[in-house]
């Protein structure tokens, strides 16, 4: 047994009297009453002895307590684990659905986008369904982590009620462009070329310039080298430091290049968050809710 699981069962073992003597529903009130004030470190050992001494073991309210205390303390893994158990246990299908929306909110604290899209791809994504906006903005926001802007575009739409913000993220997923340019690839490979076009593609003037110059002036430098020595001093003196700096703009122009439209990516789900959340401020509904 391992140290961590040994401590705890010596723990559960001397809480047995106290468990027997308190009652088990005393317990339950007492850790609830810990939760409710959001002392989520303290209700979790009692929720867990309480668990540990329940005669069901179906008991979906205890389960899910037992998850948000965990994901309350930012353990991801095991408030998924207990996730799961209260989804098996419970009967009801509405509060099935909701265990699983907490189950994806997990995922995707976790950047785990695509574990969140198996479990909400299982939901019935119908007009009529109650949850039908709230399974869209997670939708969304999995298929904008998993890099399908199309799909996330379309599923933001989704997920408002409101025609005008609608068209605003339809006009933000607009332009595909947005979401590939500029191309690490291509700006590596304008620097193959041209030392410093690479960092002009990708919008850093300045660094174009500065890798221009000082690849310009290694090659200067290197002619002047060969002309009153000879080439062979031009070519063992000058060509490693150019060939560093000449390598080192490619990397940095794709380096530039993959900043830049990762920071273009990141505002356009900001900004999508962000008027999503101003049209819930106005209305007073939000697709979580």
């Amino acid at each position: 047994m391992k140290p961590k699981g040994f401590f705890l069962a010596i723990s559960l073992v001397c809480a047995a009297p106290v468990a027997a003597g308190q009652g088990i529903e005393d317990t339950r009130a007492y850790a609830n009453q810990l939760f409710a004030s959001g002392r989520y470190e303290e209700a979790l050992p009692v929720f867990q002895r309480i668990a540990y001494f329940n005669e069901n073991k179906d008991d979906p309210e205890l389960w899910l307590k037992v998850a948000d205390c965990f994901l309350a303390s930012n353990d991801i893994d095991r408030a998924r684990e207990y996730y799961d158990h209260a989804y098996y246990s419970e009967k009801d299908d509405s509060s099935r659905t909701e265990i699983l929306f907490r189950k994806v909110e997990c995922n995707l604290k976790n950047l785990d986008h695509r574990l969140a899209l198996v479990d909400l791809l299982s939901l019935d994504d119908t007009p009529g369904a109650w949850y039908f906006r709230k399974l869209n903005f997670f939708l969304g926001i999995a298929w904008f982590g998993c890099e399908d802007f199309t799909q996330s575009g379309l599923c933001f739409v989704k997920s408002t009620p409101d025609s005008t913000v609608a068209a605003e993220i339809r006009e933000l997923f607009a332009n595909p462009r947005k979401f590939t340019r500029p191309d690490p690839r291509t700006a590596s490979w304008l620097s193959v070329f041209f030392p410093g076009v690479g960092q002009f593609y990708a919008g850093e003037v300045g660094e174009g310039l500065n890798s221009l110059l000082l690849s310009g002036s290694l090659v200067g430098l290197g002619v002047l080298m060969a002309y009153f020595t000879s080439p062979l001093d031009a070519i063992l003196t000058i060509l490693p430091w150019f060939q560093r700096y000449y390598q080192g703009g490619m990397l940095r122009a794709a380096n530039l290049a993959k900043e830049k439209r990762s920071a273009q990516i990141s505002s356009i789900f900001d900004s999508t968050l962000t008027i999503l959340s101003r049209s819930a401020n106005q209305t007073g509904c939000h697709p979580t809710d």
